[in-house]
């Protein structure tokens, strides 16, 4: 077995991990991104949506707002926003709807992971894609990772490993971490065809679509869109049956035809891991579990975790430092978002009570809970 040593690994190139990469570059760390798909960011399975700066910016503390401004500017990359929108509009059971102004943007969320992993390729990263971690050894001064690319499996020793693979982290289990206590599945099918206005978003709070989560209507531009459904596991009706029942009930979607499959992924909705370090390896993004459990959002979090996690290690504090950050600002956010989570979940037992309920919520309080900011005014 061949073996070799680097300063840092990153595993997973979506957007946590490439934005741990390209800090940790620019910091003129030796980085290698690794990621078992072949090219970063397919198949996607995402909504895409990202709020705009402003809202980052209202949820952190200004001290952390250069964590936005990094974040954002690799957004930024040329060609990733696909649109704009003004307006969330947010259907309660199936007798409100609230309207709320949230800029926000919808992007290539593939484009964008190749132009960044690019990016941190040009900065001296090296790039091993289409490779797989089979195991992870923690040892007195780093980490050793067991690589699977091809017939041969590879050792790599690095200093620091940041581990952004995902709810079922393969790094977490090997730091005998165990499993993530609480998930949801979210699908989203690309459709063409679809009739609804590109500068709104659609949400839609029903357990008769998506019992405990939402469906969704997020525009991509020229008549297409995002088109899904989250709910918490275990369920007990399939995915392909929610997916057709939320189609069915929709009538922007009578005349649109699908893009692509309907692709899955299991999200952590439980807020942070009890431990975000062992050693020299630190979790990241949903590894780490920083989905907002309210909203499903983890785009932002997810990069901010990992620009969060490279600073740390380039600036010598390492993981004693990088949990402290993440229980000090990210912590409250999430648990914030899972108290409104789990009311909600209680309400939308019965359909009428969620109905009712629906009816009486005060908008600020739904703003929050849907926005967990107060920004821009209800």
């Amino acid at each position: 077995m061949s073996r070799e040593r680097r300063h840092v690994a990153v595993v997973g190139a979506g957007p946590t991990g490439v934005t741990a990469a390209n800090l940790l570059a620019e910091r003129g760390l030796d980085v290698v991104l690794i990621s078992r798909e072949r090219e970063p960011g397919r198949p996607t399975i995402c909504g895409e949506f990202i709020p705009e700066p402003e809202w980052a910016r209202s949820i952190l503390p200004e001290h952390l707002w250069w964590v936005v401004d990094y974040t954002y500017e690799l957004l930024d990359l040329p060609r990733t926003t696909l649109t704009r929108i003004d307006v969330l509009e947010l259907r309660l059971g199936s007798r409100r709807v609230v309207e709320l102004e949230f800029p926000s943007r919808v992007f290539d969320r593939a484009r964008f992971l190749r132009a960044a992993a690019r990016r941190a390729e040009r900065l001296g990263s090296e790039l091993k894609l289409g490779t797989t971690v089979s195991g992870v050894e923690l040892q007195r001064d780093g980490v050793r990772l067991i690589l699977k690319g091809g017939r041969e499996a590879t050792s790599l020793y690095v200093d620091w490993l940041v581990a952004a693979d995902g709810v079922f982290s393969t790094a977490a289990r090997s730091a005998g971490l165990g499993p993530y206590r609480e998930v949801a599945l979210a699908v989203n099918q690309k459709r063409s065809r679809v009739r609804y206005p590109e500068d709104r978003l659609l949400m839609w709070v029903d357990s008769r679509v998506a019992p405990g989560g939402y469906a969704w209507i997020i525009p991509r531009g020229r008549g297409t869109a995002n088109v899904g459904l989250g709910y918490p596991l275990p369920s007990p009706r399939s995915a392909a049956e929610y997916f057709s029942n939320l189609v069915a009930r929709l009538p922007q979607l009578s005349d649109s035809s699908p893009e692509d499959d309907l692709r899955g992924r299991i999200l952590p909705v439980a807020g942070l891991r009890d431990r975000l370090h062992v050693g020299r390896l630190l979790l990241a993004g949903d590894a780490a579990g920083t989905c907002i459990p309210s909203n499903g959002g983890g785009i932002n979090t997810g990069m901010i975790s990992g620009a969060l996690a490279g600073s740390s290690i380039a600036d010598g504090g390492g993981g004693a430092a990088y949990e402290s950050a993440m229980r000090a600002h990210i912590a409250p956010i999430l648990g914030r978002a899972l108290r409104f989570r789990r009311i909600a979940t209680l309400l939308m037992k019965y359909a009428p009570v969620w109905d009712l309920a629906s009816l009486i919520l005060p908008t600020r309080l739904v703003r929050s809970a849907v926005t967990l900011s107060d920004w821009p005014g209800a």
